[in-house]
């Protein structure tokens, strides 16, 4: 789906965001990496939610950069289906590593008997570190005052 799809099915809409909006995105999305990191092995389920939200966070700011933003009642579906518009090619395996990532963290919330395991956990936090990097990368060319930032 391209992005004038998403824009005609009302999925997302034109938005003039505010700098703070975005940067405070940008910031949380890399501070929820650290805190990954932190926890790193002691604790693979909170690694793997935490990893996810950062995605979810750098998509989000992606978005906004771009002057818009993700309408609906799944907001989380919506970004990830707005990314795989916008990054392109690059970041389409990314994209759908994402998609899995955000059923497996409500399974693993909703279904306490079905945890998640180490090696699962560290591959979340690898594969935000991937998505952020380069979604934050797409997102300061887009809006120039993120280039102060890390």
């Amino acid at each position: 789906m391209n992005f004038k799809d998403l824009l005609e099915r009302g999925v997302v809409e034109k938005y003039t965001p505010d700098s703070e909006q975005i940067q405070t995105l940008q910031e949380r999305a890399l501070k929820d990496l650290a805190s990954a990191r932190a926890l790193g092995a002691s604790d693979p389920e909170w690694v793997y939610v935490i990893s996810y939200e950062a995605m979810l966070r750098a998509g989000k700011c992606l978005l906004l950069a771009k002057g818009y933003r993700p309408r609906g009642r799944d907001i989380p579906k919506t970004i990830i289906t707005a990314m795989s518009a916008v990054g392109g090619e690059p970041l389409k395996p990314l994209v759908n590593l994402m998609d899995l990532m955000r059923r497996r963290r409500a399974q693993a919330l909703d279904e306490m008997n079905r945890p998640i395991p180490r090696y699962e956990g560290e591959q979340a936090l690898e594969h935000a570190e991937k998505f952020v990097a380069h979604v934050l990368r797409l997102a300061r060319k887009s809006h120039t005052q993120l280039t102060l930032f890390r």
